[in-house]
This record gives C-alpha cells, sequence and structure tokens, in this order.
C-alpha cells in the first residue's frame, strides 16, 4: 500500500494499476492487457493532463479512477485510502468530490429530462440540501457557466453543443466537487468553443479550488489549460513533464513527439497570406514562421 506525508496527499492516486479483458465465453480472443502497472496522482489545486493518442487507455484509465470498474492489480488510493477499503461514508464522499465530464454530451444526459432535473441529479443523492436549496443552486451553477437561470426549463435538444457541454460541466459542479475528470470534454467542439469552455474552466478553478485530471490527446489544449502533463502509450505511463508558462512543452517521447509534430497552426490562413504577399520571403523563413504559430500558447 502507498503511503502519502499527511500535507501532501492526492486527492486521488493510482499505483502499479493495470487493467486487462478476457475474452467472453463464445470468443476465441486472447486476454487484452490494456493498461500495465499506472502509477498516476493528482494534487489538489492541480490541472494534470494525461495525454495520449486514441486507443491508448486514456478513457479506460479513467474509468478505473472513478471507480466506474475494478482494476486487474494494482490499486486506485483517495486520500491516500484505497477504494476497496473505504466504507459507505466513505465511498459517498468519494462520489461528491470526484465527478466527470464526458466527451459526448448528448449521450450524458438523459434527453426527456429538463436542463434543470440533469444538474440537481447529483445534488439529490450525494448532498444533504433541501429542495429550494437545489434550486437555487441550479440557477448558481446555470449563470456560473454563461448560461441563463431560464435555461433550466429547456430539454438538451433545444440546446446546442457548446452549451449542452456547459451543462455537464453546471451538473459535475453541482455537489462541490474537489476534482473533476474531463475525458476529451471540448474534443467534439470547435477551436473557438473549445478555448471558451477551457477559459471557463480556468476560472472556475481560480474561483472554486477545482482540481482536474484532463484527458486529451491534443497538446495545444494541455499547453493552454494544464501544470503538468503525464503521457499514455500503449497503455503504459512513458513521460512526465511541467508545463511552462512561456513556450512549448518538451516532450522526448516518439508518441509524444508525433503528436506535438501533428499540431496546426492557430491560423493557417496567415501563412497562405504571408506567402502571396512576401514573394522574396524564403521558403525556410515560412516554415519557421508556421512552426511559430503552431507553438504559440495563446491558440
Amino acid at each position: 500500500m502507498t503511503h502519502f506525508s499527511q500535507n501532501d496527499i492526492p486527492i486521488i492516486a493510482c499505483k502499479g494499476l493495470s487493467k486487462s479483458y478476457h475474452p467472453g465465453w463464445f470468443s476465441t480472443g486472447s486476454v487484452k492487457h490494456v493498461l500495465q502497472g499506472i502509477d498516476l496522482h493528482v494534487h489538489e489545486g492541480e490541472c494534470v493532463a494525461l495525454l495520449g493518442e486514441s486507443g491508448s487507455g486514456k478513457s479506460v484509465l479513467s474509468r478505473q479512477l472513478m471507480g466506474f470498474e475494478q482494476p486487474t492489480a494494482g490499486e486506485v488510493l483517495y486520500r491516500g485510502k484505497p477504494l476497496k477499503s473505504l466504507d459507505a461514508a466513505g465511498v459517498k464522499d468519494f462520489k461528491r468530490n470526484l465527478q466527470m465530464v464526458f466527451q459526448d454530451s448528448v449521450a450524458a444526459v438523459n434527453p426527456r429530462h429538463r436542463i434543470g432535473h440533469i444538474i440537481e441529479e447529483p445534488m439529490r443523492y450525494l448532498t444533504a440540501m433541501t429542495p429550494q436549496g437545489r434550486k437555487d443552486r441550479i440557477a448558481e451553477l446555470l449563470e456560473l457557466v454563461a448560461l441563463h437561470p431560464d435555461d433550466a426549463n429547456k430539454l438538451p435538444m433545444q440546446m446546442s453543443g457548446g452549451q449542452l457541454q456547459r451543462v455537464c460541466i453546471a451538473r459535475a459542479l453541482a455537489p462541490y466537487p474537489k476534482l473533476i475528470v474531463l475525458d476529451e470534454s471540448v474534443s467534439s467542439l470547435d477551436l473557438t468553443l473549445q478555448i471558451q469552455l477551457l477559459d471557463l474552466l480556468t476560472d472556475l478553478r481560480k474561483m472554486l479550488g477545482v482540481s482536474y485530471l484532463f484527458i486529451t490527446h491534443d497538446l495545444r489544449l494541455v499547453q493552454r489549460f494544464c501544470d503538468r502533463v503525464v503521457v499514455l502509450a500503449n497503455g503504459t505511463l512513458v513521460e512526465e513533464a511541467k508545463v511552462p508558462a512561456h513556450g512549448a512543452i518538451q516532450l522526448q517521447h516518439p508518441m509524444a513527439r508525433k503528436l506535438q509534430d501533428a499540431i496546426l497552426p492557430a491560423r493557417p490562413v496567415r501563412a497562405c497570406e504571408s506567402l502571396s504577399a512576401q514573394g522574396a520571403v524564403t521558403a525556410s523563413r515560412q516554415a519557421n514562421k508556421y512552426l511559430a504559430c503552431a507553438h504559440r500558447s495563446d491558440v
């Protein structure tokens, strides 16, 4: 069992965590080893990025950390205690303090429930708030995520994709959590909406002290939003680095470099305009400008 000093206990951690899936009764496939020996921790006030390609095991790891699935080996620790050792009160505290925002906001809500009901759900089960207190909290949360309190009466089909993801963020914030797991939560949105939501989450972190585990394949968003990045490749953590306040993140693992090289410039049109306007500029200088745009921290 892992031990931490009293002043340095992470909100959530895992030690030696592995996850394998066995084929079904009628399958001839072999055992699939998805995660292998993962050590990870997130402290209060931190924003940690879990970076990896699709299929690297990021979402599987998030399900282990949230207690949705049991690991094959190793353990998940909540405030230094194994999840499996928590009593009923400890489990409720864990569920209240760890919330999740999924990638697909449409699939994450019941289409027949109104927005207010969706946001209220974790408060009904995880807090002792009164009905009036929950109603006031819903209005407060809607304003907090830049929606109107009257939106509580709408159905999900009446909201845009960006608005519905804000509803999911409001629902995650409802029981006053300490940590929110964001599993590719902005990847389906366009760049403008991504930046708006990340700026909102940054403001909420400053105001409320909430921590984030930000699961993504997009290094631009890591640069803008996170303090620290851990890299997952083929089910194994292969690299960890702090995110610099200025300049690009320097990652060394080949998979991380692949994601780094895949970053597109913030405003690719500018490079084209510059090419037509500056015929005398060499291709080398143009390439340098393109790369400088790609690694800007304000994209």
